[in-house]
């Protein structure tokens, strides 16, 4: 195995002896720097007072003849000092002389100093990190005169730290040439001898291979390969009788046609067969050598495995059901063990044999699963049914018949079946038409028949259809019983489901083509409002971001619109009406909204008094609600929820469509690094901005200076969240009604709508400054500074056509680089904006 470079011994040894020394240098480099300092202070106190006490004499044995600038030329002899940036005199009459810069005191304040007294040394430190004044006084003609000196003690100090960092630098020179020739001695008289042994033990090699190299390898070296050859030695024998011992095994075990594990008491596999490995969902079966039988087991089982495997302390053989987890599913199986003693009937090991019954379990789960099903169906119908078996006796009933009977379910079930007498508690008006038919329907065996009734409760059709096996023979008669209609309503129930059906077509229809999701929910919403007659109807799409408001629509006759975020109902649908339904997740009906409640307040102001609504489901995820409504004095029927139930699943997946257009189309429209408008998008934006003639706008071309080794120094992720970030802060320094892009690459674009060419060149030097300010941190913690390249173009002056106005400025922006970088062009004669 090849020893990673960073884990060798020499790599760690050198890397030790490489933090000591810059240890010990990074420690006399801070001892000098400090010396150096002090030295400078000491230094610049000297030669200040040197200046000081020559600019006094020179000043009080002056002749009264000699004019202000032969004093003043004489004094710059004086303050010659290079640290000396200016020096004045002023009497206590206003008499001024002073040589030197005095302006840079104004643009920044220095330090102030002064001497300890009248002619004294000067005994206070040089400010050493800006510039410092210090004051003199003294008397000339036993009047008081002040002489003032500034001092660039910043400049001494860098000139200073400047010499000793290059004494630093002369340092770890020596020590990295020193480090080098340690680490070639360390690998020539350690490493390679090392290798050697290490590629021959990984290479494979025998005995006799490493008896060899202890003749050849010196010291050490040669006692470990002796003892190296010795291991291999007997790791040869041994693994003869591991052969052995393997080959038994495999007679005893693998070609067993069950799964066979040998246990230690405490549930650790010792060996296993072919057939478990492959129950237990691995590849060989010493994968499941070590490893404790009780991994393998629901949580809830592990204790009754337990139980099982203690017990076989005084028992001959144990037998359970268990779950067994295998790859994240659940096996059932059923476990007997058997126990291994020695002589003393001490418990050594457990034999188990494990027999996988999932499949029955589940042909089980699926019989059991679709008799109740079946029950509940048949229970749920709302039509009574009930099967008499081929003896004339009644087999299975439901709830229907019992309550259209008026007897309690229990007392049906095996009484015999009459027909003369069965049904007189529903009040049959022709008594012995009816069981004319009913014999006429009992004497017919092959095929089915109908019979329609009436009685004191109503209309009744009655259906007999005969139960067959699949060998022909017969079971008996299925009877259902529904209660129909008077004919007048039957009729118009015809007519609204024949109308409702051609709706549901039309709307599939007209919906086929609609991919604009706001259109979309206009249209549904009059298309429900046309099939179901009803007041409103209203959809409710719920917002896919956190924080965002949902988009709603209602149709009440007049024609869709898209609400208002700010109305009343908006908000009591968004914020209490959707969570109901969602909870509930079936329609959800209020036959009278109650004035108790806070919510219904929104729908009496709009003179709805009744609601339905239903959930829209997509594949993945609930997307809103659909809901129906109706005023004061109508009622929502029947036939209006089962219309809405079905229109619910048609509804859902027009709208998630829509959302996937919708979706598609933003994904075509934006760059995948820095989720801005790509080269497409913003070809679509300049291609509305023609659309308004008269109004100037401008195209900002920026591309990223230096970005190729950029992108190199950081790496590719890195570089492209740094694009991101780029446009996050341009984003956030334009105005908003500017679309900014990203074109390819390094290349990012900013349209300006409204905006003549001085603004937007104003614009892109905004963008220029914001982009120099951004920091950047290179792996090594060195700071890179990002600058970009601009071009402006605008339109009418440089042309009208977008593809034009993009070349002209993407050519700016290239005169730009060609200039210098960091700076912006807003015509062809290269303007720029220094930084």
């Amino acid at each position: 195995m090849q020893v990673p470079f960073t884990k060798s011994v020499v790599t760690r040894l050198v890397a030790c002896l490489m933090v000591g020394g810059v240890a010990l240098s990074v420690g006399l480099g801070l001892t000098e720097l400090h010396q150096a300092r002090a030295s400078l202070q000491l230094s610049l106190a000297q030669r200040i007072t040197a200046v000081a006490r020559n600019a006094q004499s020179l000043y009080r044995n002056a002749d009264p003849g000699h004019r202000p600038e032969q004093l003043t030329e004489m004094l710059r002899l004086v303050a010659s000092d290079p640290n000396v940036l200016a020096l004045r005199i002023e009497s206590a009459q206003g008499d001024r002389l002073q040589v030197g810069n005095w302006s840079l005191a104004d643009d920044e304040p220095p330090a102030e100093r002064h001497f300890s007294e009248f002619g004294g040394g000067f005994s206070s430190k040089v400010n050493l990190d800006r510039m410092t004044l210090a004051s003199a006084p003294f008397q000339r003609d036993d009047r008081p005169v002040m002489l003032e000196l500034l001092i660039d003690g910043a400049g001494a100090w860098a000139a200073t730290r400047s010499e000793v960092m290059a004494k630093i630098r002369m340092q770890w020179l020596v020590l990295g040439v020193i480090a080098l020739a340690g680490l070639w001695l360390v690998r020539r008289w350690f490493s390679s001898p090392f290798s050697v042994v290490s590629d021959c033990f990984t290479g494979g090699s025998g005995p006799a291979a490493f008896y060899d190299l202890a003749g050849e390898l010196p010291g050490e070296f040669a006692s470990l390969c002796e003892a190296i050859a010795g291991m291999l030695t007997r790791l040869e024998c041994t693994s003869e009788r591991l052969r052995q011992r393997e080959l038994a095994f495999e007679n005893l075990y693998q070609f067993a046609p069950a799964a066979i594990l040998s246990l230690q008491p405490d549930g650790i596999i010792l060996e296993a067969n072919r057939r478990a490995t492959v129950m237990f969902g691995l590849t060989l079966a010493p994968d499941l050598i070590g490893r404790n039988i009780r991994q393998f087991l629901e949580t809830e089982d592990r204790d009754a495995l337990g139980q099982s495997l203690h017990s076989l302390g005084t028992a001959h053989a144990s037998r359970c059901e268990l779950g067994l987890l295998v790859n994240q599913k659940r096996i059932d199986a059923v476990i007997e063990s058997s126990p291994v003693r020695d002589a003393d009937g001490t418990l050594l090991r457990i034999r188990m044999s494990i027999l996988d019954v999932s499949q029955i379990k589940i042909l089980q789960r699926q019989l059991a699963d679709k008799g109740r099903l079946l029950n509940l169906i048949v229970d749920h119908m709302s039509d009574a049914i009930m099967l008499v078996d081929a003896g004339g006796k009644i087999a299975v009933h439901n709830q229907q018949l019992a309550t259209l009977l008026h007897r309690r379910p229990e007392s049906l079930t095996g009484d015999a079946y009459e027909f003369e007498s069965f049904w007189s508690d529903i009040g049959i008006l022709e008594q012995d038409e009816f069981i004319t038919h009913m014999r006429q329907i009992e004497a017919e065996k092959d095929r089915p028949s109908h019979l329609r009734v009436r009685t004191r409760a109503g209309s009744f059709l009655f259906q007999g259809v005969p139960m067959r096996d699949g060998q022909g023979g017969y079971l008996g008669r299925l009877w259902v019983v529904q209660e129909i209609t008077a004919h007048e309503q039957a009729e118009r129930l015809v007519r609204q489901q024949a109308n409702q059906l051609d709706a549901l077509k039309r709307m599939g229809a007209e919906l086929r083509d609609v991919t604009d999701l706001d259109a979309m929910l206009v249209r549904i919403a009059a298309l429900m409002h046309e099939m179901i007659g009803v007041e409103s109807v209203g959809i409710a799409i719920r917002c896919d971001h956190r924080g965002g408001r949902s988009k709603q629509v209602i149709h009440r006759g007049t024609g869709g619109y898209l609400l208002s975020v700010n109305r009343q109902l908006v908000d009591v649908i968004e914020q209490q009406v959707m969570p109901r339904v969602f909870d509930q997740q079936d329609v959800s009906y209020w036959p009278d909204l109650s004035r108790g409640e806070a919510w219904t307040s929104a729908f009496a102001q709009a003179g709805m008094t009744c609601l339905a609504a239903g959930v829209l489901k997509c594949a993945l995820d609930v997307q809103g609600i659909l809901w129906i409504a109706r005023r004061g004095g109508e009622r929502i029927e029947r036939q209006h929820i089962q219309f809405l139930e079905a229109m619910l699943p048609l509804v859902a997946a027009r709208i998630e469509t829509a959302q996937f257009h919708e979706q598609m189309k933003r994904l075509e429209l934006t760059d995948p690094v820095t989720s801005l408008p790509n080269r497409r998008h913003l070809e679509m934006a300049a291609a509305q901005l023609l659309k308004r003639p008269g109004h100037p706008w401008a195209a900002i071309v920026f591309n990223i200076d230096h970005f190729r080794e950029l992108n190199d120094a950081l790496g590719h992720e890195a570089a492209d969240r740094l694009l991101a970030r780029i446009g996050v802060s341009v984003r956030a320094k334009v105005r908003k009604s500017c679309d900014v892009g990203r074109m390819g690459g390094k290349q990012f674009m900013i349209l300006c709508a409204n905006t003549p060419r001085e603004m937007a060149i104003a614009a892109a030097d905004r963008v220029r400054k914001v982009i120099a300010d951004t920091p950047v941190v290179l792996p090594d913690g060195s700071n890179w500074t990002l600058t970009a390249s601009l071009g402006v173009a605008s339109s009418p002056e440089d042309g009208h056509c977008p593809p034009d106005i993009f070349a002209v400025a993407g050519r700016r922006a290239d005169d730009a680089k060609a200039a210098g970088r960091n700076r912006v062009v807003g015509d062809d004669l290269l303007h720029r904006r220094a930084s």
